[in-house]
């Protein structure tokens, strides 16, 4: 969690190669992460104009894989800033390239790398250790439910934000269709159901985002709220 020190670190990679497009990327996850969303937003926003989606998902999953990441990334640096309404039209862009080519990259990209080991010759005797450098570190594999899922849970709690609680419902209903054990999404979805006083379904959700995980002190402290605005004491 020294993001002082990646930053570092990211920016002495790309002063070396300038095509490093991940570097790019994770310093912008950097910044996010020490809440310099503007420095985030430059950082992703150049990762899209250096990839050609298209070309990337048939030359190059990997990098139509970060492309979709570098978007979520915009959308979320976007909400943090407060732009909503732009990061819903981020949101929804992804969404739609993500529907339009997300298994192609799922098949491109999901590969798993041997660690480097030693190997044993015929004779019994120890070989020299092959040396593989491994792929980068911390890449998740590229899963389109999981992104479709994120996608819209952002776009969820955007639309909650700027108050328009049926299209946020409609947004968050969708997140958790793809993903069944979305706690973030629940709880984003409770919440909206908070605020329109429909305490019972508000329970629900918040207690399913204490059934998969999320388990801090607001998680159980919203919950108890809402029991109390229900009259059950």
């Amino acid at each position: 969690k020294n993001f002082a020190g990646a930053i570092t670190s990211y920016t002495e990679a790309i002063n070396l190669n300038k095509e490093l497009f991940l570097a790019f990327y994770k310093r912008g996850e950097a910044y996010y992460h020490s809440g310099e969303y503007q420095k985030a937003l430059a950082e992703f926003e150049d990762v899209i104009n250096k990839i050609k989606f298209d070309e990337a998902v048939k030359k190059a999953p990997f990098n139509a894989s970060l492309l979709v990441d570098a978007f979520i990334g915009k959308g979320k640096s976007q909400q943090a800033l407060g732009k909503f309404s732009e990061a819903i039209a981020t949101n929804e862009n992804t969404i739609k390239l993500v529907k339009k080519a997300g298994k192609k990259i799922s098949n491109g990209t999901n590969t798993s790398v041997a660690p480097p080991s030693a190997t044993t010759s015929t004779s019994g005797t120890s070989a020299k250790p092959i040396v593989n450098k491994a792929s980068y570190i911390s890449v998740v594999q590229f899963d389109e439910k999981m992104k479709m899922a994120e996608l819209y849970n952002n776009t969820g709690r955007c639309r909650y934000k700027m108050k328009n609680y049926k299209l946020a419902t409609k947004n968050l209903d969708e997140a958790i269709d793809y993903h069944k054990k979305n706690g973030n999404a629940y709880y984003n979805r409770g919440v909206v159901y908070y605020n329109l006083r429909d305490y019972k379904n508000a329970v629900n959700d918040f207690s399913s985002n204490l059934k998969y995980g999320n388990k801090g002190p607001m998680d159980y402290f919203v919950r108890a709220q809402t029991y109390q605005m229900a009259n059950k004491h």
